[in-house]
């Protein structure tokens, strides 16, 4: 059996799903979706908090793309010191996984709507590339070999994307994180009225403690620094415990737990056009350097990359994808500060007005 079409997506998360659906809101290609799973996005249910500025929510907005919950303000927490900010620059919550609210399962309702071809559990056979194009994939699908011929690639096939370690794309790492997570079910609706962010250097190196809630839902998140700490995920999870036992014992004991969750991000700099192949998202390393969040870059990055393919001008998306780099390594210079342990949290203020100034945020 084979197939061509104009553009092949890679990968079913949110980057994937956005590229696919901003490529049929702007127009008619022929469009196939592989995705290795039954959904894209992560296997065990989150939330997650990403920040959205003007320019993004006007973006969502023509998506037709709605957060589950969004606040213009959050709490800071360090060891000393106690902050509320308020902020253009919002907070929106957006559920992940496989579950009926979430966005992954979301964005495939609406493409399936429009007969988008979406193929599940698919396995990558093998690949022809003739300069750094890729002509052909063969993949098995429901126990039969399917060939594929694409004019684009979409690679939107996470972290570890196999297809840019097919494609031998060289890339610059800045930041690596690991997170790991709880949910839980609380006897009461917005129990966490906002996200609160947590520093504490001993329980997350590097890193920061949040929370939030969701109607019922009620979900902690330990972000670590791999390069500052060696230890596996079961430490981590003693970490995120031993926090949730100090900090909210009584509340939790009027919970109900739902599941862990955990992941890796990694932020980085690449070459994100390699011949007719476009990374975007988590495989193109777009994730913030700073704090390590993703979700409004993979929804940004598929944004673009539609409007590229479909303007004819791939420029679009490379000038996209100029700015963020250059974005990154300002931010990147920022968390250096962070990571003096000891500068940092002997002066937060400073910290402060470096994230302030980058981040466009205002103290209240």
């Amino acid at each position: 059996m084979t197939i061509k079409c104009d553009v092949l997506v890679v990968g079913g998360g949110p980057a994937g799903l956005s590229a696919a659906l901003t490529l049929v809101r702007k127009g008619d290609p022929s469009i196939v979706i592989l995705e290795k799973k039954d959904i894209g996005g992560p296997t065990k249910l989150r939330y997650d908090i990403t920040e959205v500025d003007k320019e993004t929510r006007k973006l969502l907005e023509d998506l037709d793309i709605s957060p589950l919950k969004r606040t213009k303000v959050s709490e800071w927490f360090f060891q000393d010191k106690e902050s509320v900010m308020e902020s253009e620059v919002e907070d929106f919550y957006f559920l992940r996984g496989n579950g009926d609210s979430s966005i992954e399962s979301f964005l495939v309702r609406k493409l399936k709507a429009v007969g988008v071809k979406i193929l599940n559990k698919i396995d990558i056979k093998s690949i022809k590339v003739l300069d750094k194009k890729i002509e052909k994939l063969r993949i098995l699908h429901n126990g039969t070999d399917v060939e594929i011929k694409p004019t684009f690639v979409i690679a939107s096939d996470g972290t570890f994307s196999f297809l840019r370690e097919k494609l031998k794309v060289k890339k610059k790492i800045l930041a690596k994180f690991k997170g790991v997570g709880m949910l839980f079910e609380s006897d009461e609706e917005n129990a966490i009225p906002h996200s609160r962010i947590y520093f504490d250097p001993d329980i997350a190196p590097g890193g920061y403690i949040y929370a939030g809630s969701v109607k019922r839902d009620v979900f902690f998140c330990l972000v670590v620094d791999c390069s500052l700490i060696k230890g596996e995920e079961k430490q981590l999870l003693d970490n995120l415990k031993l926090f949730l036992n100090r900090k909210y014992r009584k509340f939790l004991s009027r919970c109900k737990f739902k599941n862990y969750f955990g992941g890796v991000g990694i932020s980085g700099n690449l070459k994100a056009i390699h011949g007719n192949v476009i990374l975007i998202g988590d495989a193109a390393l777009l994730h913030d350097p700073l704090f390590g969040y993703g979700l409004n870059y993979a929804i940004q990055s598929g944004y673009y990359t539609g409007l590229a393919i479909r303007g004819d001008d791939i420029d679009i998306y490379s000038n996209y994808i100029g700015w963020l780099h250059t974005s990154f390594e300002k931010y990147f210079h920022t968390r250096n500060v962070w990571r003096k342990r000891e500068r940092f949290f002997r002066d937060p203020k400073e910290f402060f007005e470096n994230l302030l100034r980058l981040d466009a945020k205002r103290l209240s």
